[in-house]
C-alpha cells in the first residue's frame, strides 16, 4: 500500500514520463499498478504509445516503419487479377504522397492516433529488421575486408539507418505490389514508379540485400526443390516476394521451407510473384536523373532535384552512386576506378579509408559533371514516364 501511495503522489508529468520509458509489453501492466497511472494511460494513450514506439525504432526510421505497417493494411494490395494500370498507378501515388515523402515535417499518422496493436506490430517487425541489417552489414563487409590488415569497424548509426531503410523499402514495395504487371510499352511501370519514392542508392542496396537473403540465409537452410518452370534463383526471390522478412524470420524447419517452395512453384503457374525486388527499368538508377529539355532519352548528371527530395546527413551513399553512374555512362578523365556494389550503404569516411583516392569529392564530381549529358536510350523507351516529375521532384 505504501508503494501505491508513493506512486500516486508523483506529479502527473512524472507518471506519464515513467510510462513513456517502459517497453510496449510492460506499459499496460504499469497502467494497472494504480488508478492514477490508469487514468493517465487512458487520457494520453496514443501519445504514450507513440513515445514508446519512437524510442524503440528511432526518429530516422520510424516514418518507414509506419509506411510498412500502412502497406500491410492497404485494401488494394496483393489483388489478383490485378486492377487496371491507371487504378494501380493512382493507388501508388496516393500511398507514396501520404507515407513516403521525406521532406514532410510531420508523421503520416499523428502521435495521438497510435494504437497499441499498431505499435506492437511495428516494434516486433523492427526487431527483425535490426537483426537482418546487422547480418547483412557483416556479410557485405566480410568479403571486402578479408584482405585488409585491420578488421572492419562497426557500422555507424547513419550506415545502419541506410540498411534498415532499404529493408523497409523492400517490404513496402513487396506488400503493395507482390505481382508483376506488364504495361504495353514496358515492364512494370507502376512498380518502378513506386520505387522512385525511394532513392536510387536504396534501390541498388535492395538488389544487394536480396542477394544476401538468397545466398546467405535461404540457401544455407536448404536447397529448394528443383523447379521445372523457373530457375532456382528466380524461385528464391519469388519466395521472398510472397513471404517477406516475416516469413524469413519464421524459417526454423527444413521440411517446412521445402514444402513452401513446392507450393510456390505450383502457385507461380497462376500468380506471377516478382523475380526482382528493386527498380527494374535501370537497376543502376539512371531513371532518377533529370531529362534534358523534356527529352527522356537524354539525361543530365545534375542531381539537385534528388538532393532536395532526399536530404542527406552523410552523402557517402549518394556520392558513391553518382560516381558509379558517371563511370558507367561517361568516359571522363578523373572518373576511373571502381567501388564494389556492397559499399552502397557506406559513409564517406569508410569509403575514403578503404578506397583512398578512388572516389572524387562531391565538389570535384560536380565540376566534372556540371554540363554532362548522356544518351539514356539504353534504359528508356518512347512513352516512358518521367518518374521524378510525376512524383513531384521538380
Amino acid at each position: 500500500m505504501a508503494a501505491q501511495n508513493s506512486l500516486s503522489n508523483l506529479p502527473s508529468e512524472i507518471k506519464r514520463m515513467i510510462m513513456e520509458n517502459t517497453d510496449i509489453t510492460s506499459v499496460r501492466a504499469l497502467a494497472c499498478t494504480c488508478r492514477h497511472f490508469r487514468n493517465i494511460y487512458k487520457k494520453s494513450y496514443g501519445l504514450i504509445t507513440h513515445s514508446i514506439t519512437l524510442k524503440a525504432i528511432g526518429e530516422n526510421v520510424l516514418p518507414f516503419a509506419i509506411a510498412r505497417y500502412a502497406a500491410t493494411q492497404a485494401d488494394w494490395k496483393a489483388q489478383w487479377p490485378l486492377p487496371s494500370y491507371d487504378e494501380l498507378m493512382e493507388n501508388v501515388h496516393r500511398f507514396g504522397r501520404k507515407y513516403l515523402i521525406r521532406t514532410k515535417k510531420e508523421l503520416s499518422i499523428h502521435p495521438k492516433d497510435f494504437s497499441f496493436a499498431m505499435a506492437s506490430e511495428i516494434i516486433s517487425f523492427h526487431s527483425i529488421v535490426e537483426r537482418l541489417s546487422l547480418a547483412y552489414a557483416r556479410w557485405s563487409m566480410d568479403d571486402i575486408y578479408k584482405d585488409k590488415i585491420s578488421s572492419a569497424p562497426a557500422p555507424t548509426g547513419t550506415e545502419m539507418t541506410r540498411i534498415q531503410v532499404a529493408l523497409y523499402a523492400i517490404e513496402i514495395t513487396r506488400e503493395l505490389l507482390p505481382f508483376s504487371l506488364t504495361h504495353p510499352n514496358a515492364d512494370d511501370i507502376v512498380w518502378d514508379m513506386l520505387w522512385h519514392y525511394f532513392t536510387p542508392w536504396e534501390s541498388r542496396l535492395a538488389w544487394d540485400i536480396d542477394t544476401f537473403l538468397a545466398e546467405d540465409i535461404i540457401k544455407r537452410k536448404c536447397l529448394p526443390a528443383s523447379p521445372n518452370t523457373v530457375s532456382r534463383e528466380d524461385l528464391i526471390i519469388a519466395w521472398l516476394s510472397k513471404y517477406g522478412l516475416r516469413g524469413l524470420d519464421r524459417l526454423n524447419r527444413r521440411d517446412s521451407l521445402l514444402l513452401s517452395f513446392l507450393h510456390l512453384e505450383i502457385e507461380l503457374r497462376e500468380f506471377p510473384f516478382r523475380f526482382q525486388r528493386y527498380c527494374i527499368h535501370d537497376p543502376e538508377g539512371g531513371t532518377w536523373l533529370k531529362p534534358v529539355g523534356g527529352d527522356i532519352m537524354t539525361r543530365s548528371f545534375n542531381i539537385d532535384h534528388i538532393m532536395a527530395m532526399f536530404p542527406q546527413e552523410d552523402t557517402g551513399a549518394c556520392d558513391n552512386w553518382l560516381f558509379d553512374m558517371a563511370a558507367i555512362y561517361l568516359d571522363e578523365e578523373g572518373l576511373s576506378g571502381q567501388i564494389p556494389v556492397g559499399t552502397s550503404w557506406w559513409d564517406l569516411a569508410r569509403i575514403y579509408a578503404v578506397y583512398p583516392s578512388t572516389l572524387p569529392t562531391m565538389e570535384q564530381m560536380q565540376a566534372l559533371l556540371k554540363h554532362e549529358e548522356f544518351d539514356a536510350s539504353y534504359f528508356t523507351l518512347e512513352g516512358d514516364p518521367d518518374f521524378c516529375r510525376e512524383i513531384g521532384y521538380y
